[in-house]
C-alpha cells in the first residue's frame, strides 16, 4: 500500500500494487485503488434520501456501524453495475466492511486529474462534454441510475476518456427523489462547461435528452415542479399496481425482463 492520493469527508482513497491474486480473487488490477470509508457517522446521517426504494438492501439499516458497511456495498454493486455495462469506471475488485478494492484510474500511483483540474485543449474539452453526457445518459437507460452528484469533481480524465468516480450516492431511478437528483446533476455539469466556454444546452433539454421526457421551458421552480408532478404520478401508478386483484401477469412480466421483487409482508399475509 502506498500512499494517499485522496481525502474527503466521507472517505479516503489509497493507492497499492494488486499483486498475483487468490483463488476466491483471480483478475487483480496490476495497481489498484482502496477506499476506507471513514467509520464516523456525521457524514452519513442524512443518508436515507439516497437509499429509498433499493431493493438490494431492504430495511434501511439502524445501526451506525451497519450504515457505513452498507454504504460501501452500495458504492461496490454500482460500481459493478457500470462496470458490467460498459461504462468507463474503475472495476471493482473486492469489498469488506468499509473498504472498497477498485482498479487505479491513472499510472505508476499517480492518479488521473479530475476535470476541474485537467488542462484540456478545446478538442478535448469538447470531447469531455460529449462523454461526461454520454455517462449520465448510459447510467440512467443501461443501469437504471441517477449518479446524484455528477460534477467536475467526480469525473476523471485519463488517455483521453471520462471515467466517473464516486458513485456511493448513486440511486435506482425508482428512489422518489430520483429525477430531481438527475436534475440537478443536469446543471452542475452544464454550470461548469459553460464557464469553460463550450455553447451548452439548457438544463431541461439535457434532461430530456437522458430521460425521454418532455419538461417544457420555464423557470427554475417550474422545472421542479414538473419533475415532482412525474415522480408523483410514477408513486401513484407503482401504489395502483400493488391494488391490482390479479397482479400475477402484471409480475411475470417484470420479472421476465430482470426485475426483481419479493413480496411485502401483508401481500404475504393474503397468499
Amino acid at each position: 500500500v502506498g500512499g494517499c492520493i485522496s481525502t474527503g469527508k466521507e472517505a479516503n482513497i489509497y493507492h497499492a500494487f494488486g499483486g498475483e491474486g487468490t483463488d476466491r480473487i483471480s483478475d487483480v488490477p496490476e495497481e489498484v485503488a482502496l477506499k476506507i470509508h471513514k467509520s464516523t457517522l456525521a457524514e452519513f446521517k442524512c443518508r436515507d434520501q439516497y437509499m429509498q426504494n433499493d431493493h438490494r438492501f431492504g430495511a434501511n439499516p439502524k445501526n451506525n456501524r451497519r450504515i457505513i458497511n452498507v454504504w460501501a456495498l452500495k458504492e461496490f454493486l454500482n460500481l459493478d453495475k457500470l462496470h458490467k455495462a460498459g461504462i468507463a469506471s474503475p472495476r471493482p475488485v473486492k469489498v469488506k466492511k468499509n473498504v472498497i478494492v477498485m482498479s487505479f484510474i491513472g499510472d505508476q500511483g499517480i492518479p488521473a486529474p479530475t476535470l476541474r483540474d485537467a488542462q484540456l485543449s478545446p478538442s478535448q474539452l469538447e470531447s469531455a462534454f460529449d462523454q461526461s453526457v454520454c455517462v449520465a445518459c448510459e447510467m440512467y437507460r443501461k443501469c437504471k441510475l441517477v449518479h446524484a452528484d455528477l460534477s467536475e469533481y467526480n469525473l476523471l480524465w485519463f488517455n483521453e476518456r471520462v471515467y466517473v468516480i464516486d458513485v456511493g450516492q448513486a440511486v435506482d431511478i425508482n428512489n422518489p427523489r430520483s429525477h430531481e437528483f438527475l436534475f440537478r446533476d443536469c446543471n452542475n455539469l452544464l454550470s461548469f462547461f459553460h464557464r469553460k466556454g463550450l455553447d451548452v444546452p439548457e438544463s431541461y433539454e439535457l434532461f430530456n435528452k437522458i430521460t425521454g421526457q418532455n419538461l417544457e421551458k420555464g423557470e427554475e421552480r417550474d422545472y421542479l415542479l414538473q419533475i415532482q408532478a412525474f415522480e408523483s404520478n410514477q408513486d401513484l401508478l407503482t401504489f395502483q399496481l400493488s391494488r391490482t386483484e390479479f397482479p400475477f401477469d402484471y409480475f411475470y412480466d417484470k420479472t421476465s425482463s430482470g426485475y426483481s421483487w419479493r413480496p411485502t409482508q401483508s401481500t404475504a399475509t393474503a397468499s
